[in-house]
């Protein structure tokens, strides 16, 4: 049976709160992942948004993508010195970011968004170590296991205080959403992902569909940094 609640909330992030986001992200992911897309029909997509355009531009100007310091002024240049992997992982960063600058609960989405993006860089980092051929992707699903919480805290109104309030009493975090949500925070990433096209990676793993090899890996991951970040507020 569909959740109404979590339906609404899936709806209110699609066409309210986040709906470049979503365009983005969804349309850069499927280009890349269609292998039929040149970089000017990724940089076409990339130019749809004024802010990520500038801050593509800018990033791929620095001395990493750019040591020989020849300007590079367009979108699509950018993406055939960046490639599209490296693309995929700076748009969907750039995007997350831009739409998540503020909150009800700003302390608690910045911490989140800070596990997620450490934990990621983590995990890429051991990928390669690993020598993988995956460690973008791995990024990807890693920065975005989190992403319903990173939603909630930024866009919940009341809810988000009244949550707060009973995961500070009590550590079961489930029974508290449920209680104050009537759904889990974790079901809201899985509707995301699926709805916005967010990789299948990311779907195999929230859905417990990956092999033992990439669960192991991130799990790994998450958990050490929720250790670290568990320390850091303690």
């Amino acid at each position: 049976m569909e959740n109404a609640a979590l339906s609404n909330w899936v709806k209110q992030l699609s066409e309210v709160d986040m709906p470049i986001f979503s365009g983005t992200v969804a349309n850069v992911t499927k280009a890349l992942n269609s292998g039929k897309s040149s970089a000017s029909d990724v940089a076409n997509i990339i130019l749809q948004d004024a802010s990520l355009t500038s801050r593509v531009l800018k990033a791929v100007n620095t001395v990493h993508f750019n040591p020989t310091k020849h300007s590079i002024s367009t979108v699509s240049r950018a993406v055939m010195v960046m490639g599209f992997e490296q693309i995929k992982v700076l748009t969907l960063s750039m995007a997350l970011i831009d739409n998540l600058q503020a909150g009800e609960q700003r302390t608690q989405l910045i911490q989140e968004m800070a596990f997620a993006f450490h934990a990621a860089t983590q995990a890429r980092e051991f990928a390669k170590h690993l020598k993988r051929n995956d460690a973008e992707d791995i990024f990807i699903a890693t920065l975005l296991s989190r992403l319903g919480y990173m939603a909630f805290w930024a866009f919940a109104d009341k809810e988000s205080q009244v949550l707060l309030n009973d995961l500070q009493k009590d550590n079961e975090s489930t029974q508290a959403e449920l209680k104050v949500l009537g759904f889990r925070i974790v079901d809201l990433t899985k509707a995301l992902c699926h709805d916005w096209a967010l990789g299948d990676l990311l779907n195999d793993y929230l859905n417990n569909r990956l092999s033992e090899k990439n669960t192991q890996l991130i799990l790994a991951l998450l958990q050490s940094f929720r250790i670290k970040l568990h320390e850091q507020s303690g």
